[in-house]
């Protein structure tokens, strides 16, 4: 290595590939313990090894799909590899999954907390980045990703994976629509076919409220799609109903949405109209005709 602590980009892919090897490794072994050991502890050290190959996999995958040719500080080569990432619709994942494990390292080890629905999300990432390593580069990445899948889908609640198991038949009779605003959503489950199955917190546009949000007039939901928070939205959705210890559980399951407005514009709009006081009616019913025509 020169002064500078550059170096050839050869160089630089090997390093990136030794260290893919070394974090992989560290990461099967950790998920090996959780079997073993059936501790949460093990699944939680993992997470310091799962940041560092996201790390070496998307610097190198940034390296391999621009061909650079100048010299690198390879131990500084992230902060580019970052930038560019996140503007690559394939690949943009890492840098929030890369954010999320250095929030949530942190957290699990001040609070000895690491939630349920950060590890569904984190099981799809790992997913993925097996998906791209095999495909693009031939590397066999996590090859205990079935015991930490398991591991995982173990501790759900049984009344969510009976809702993840409704969201796959796919029934699509007596569907109703409806206008809504989407609050939140949370994965509660995740399955390698499917990915994500969410739940989803919305009010209906008539209980919506610019200035206060009264959680009592929420409603929740369950759907496989990916909603875009913070939109007003168009959705078709089927009442269901599961078994659980000889009661009966209805819900709602969202089996499509299409995004009608941001709620910004919402809120210049009826800023104008409280302006302007062009009409008689309620603003929240100029509201209503503006957001569902």
């Amino acid at each position: 290595m020169n002064k500078n602590n550059k170096v050839d980009i050869e160089e630089i892919k090997n390093y990136l590939l030794e260290q893919i090897k070394i974090n992989n490794s560290d990461i099967d072994r950790n998920i090996e313990k959780i079997r073993k050991e059936n501790s949460v502890e093990n699944l939680k050290n993992a997470l310091q090894y799962f940041r560092k190959l996201v790390d070496s996999f998307g610097s190198y995958i940034y390296i391999k799909d621009n061909n650079v040719e100048e010299k690198f500080n390879k131990e500084k080569i992230w902060n580019k590899a970052k930038n560019w990432i996140k503007h690559q619709p394939d690949y943009k994942f890492l840098t929030s999954f890369y954010d999320d494990l250095s929030k949530n390292i942190v957290h699990s080890a001040k609070s000895n907390d690491t939630s349920e629905r950060l590890f569904f999300y984190f099981l799809n990432y790992l997913s993925e980045i097996k998906e791209i390593a095999w495909n693009r580069f031939s590397l066999k990445l996590i090859e205990n990703f079935d015991i930490l899948n398991e591991y995982v889908i173990s501790n759900v609640k049984e009344y969510n994976k009976k809702i993840a198991d409704k969201l796959d038949e796919q029934i699509k009779n007596n569907t109703k629509t409806a206008s809504i605003f989407i609050i939140d959503k949370t994965p509660i489950f995740w399955k390698k076919k499917n990915g994500l199955y969410y739940k989803v917190t919305f009010s209906t546009i008539e209980e919506y409220n610019l200035d206060y949000r009264n959680k009592k007039n929420n409603i929740i939901a369950y759907s496989k799609i990916d909603f875009k928070l913070g939109y007003f939205s168009k959705i078709s959705y089927i009442e269901d109903s599961i078994e659980i210890q000889d009661r009966q559980l209805n819900f709602y399951i969202i089996t499509a949405y299409e995004i009608v407005i941001q709620e910004s514009d919402i809120k210049y709009f009826i800023n104008t109209i409280k302006k302007t006081r062009s009409f008689d009616k309620s603003i929240r019913t100029k509201r209503n005709l503006f957001i569902l025509n």
